[in-house]
């Protein structure tokens, strides 16, 4: 008789607890015309990841990415955007010859824009492009495209 009158004492506590009010909390300190240098309402964070597998006559293999943009922006018109990626050689983790894995952290992009109006924008970029056999379908990317052979 102990045992069921104290199984239905601990089957009824939670129903007694009662919930913490959150409705009342004090808000941080901040100052709504503060002037400092960092403002987290106008950062901006984006994450993305994807995998990709090949397989051709000479061999195969399997590829991760993972980019992280942050933007910020500086005032009104002007922006700032830094993307931080990371590429991993999963097909390495089977390989016998896993120095010759391309790995590693890498910042593929960064730009700033400033656009005043609608009518006008300006943007300054810089874009790191990884190298791939260029064949007939990602032809952008070749070097022989962009040189001047006059």
């Amino acid at each position: 008789m102990k045992k069921t009158i104290l199984v239905v004492i601990l089957a009824l506590t939670p129903v007694l607890v009662l919930a913490q009010d959150y409705s009342n909390l004090q808000q941080p300190y901040l100052k709504k015309n503060s002037t400092s240098l960092f403002d987290p309402s106008r950062l901006t964070m984006h994450q993305s990841i994807s995998f990709g597998y090949y397989s051709s006559g000479s061999g195969s293999g399997s590829m991760g990415y993972y980019l992280n943009s942050i933007e910020y922006s500086i005032s009104n018109p002007l922006k700032i955007r830094v993307d931080l990626g990371y590429m991993a050689n999963t097909s390495a983790l089977f390989s016998r010859n896993s120095s010759s894995t391309k790995t590693g952290t890498f910042v593929p992009g960064v730009s700033l824009d400033w656009r005043p109006s609608s009518a006008f924008h300006f943007s300054l970029d810089f874009r790191q492009v990884p190298v791939y056999n260029y064949g007939n379908y990602n032809n952008y990317y070749n070097p022989a495209l962009w040189e001047d052979n006059h």
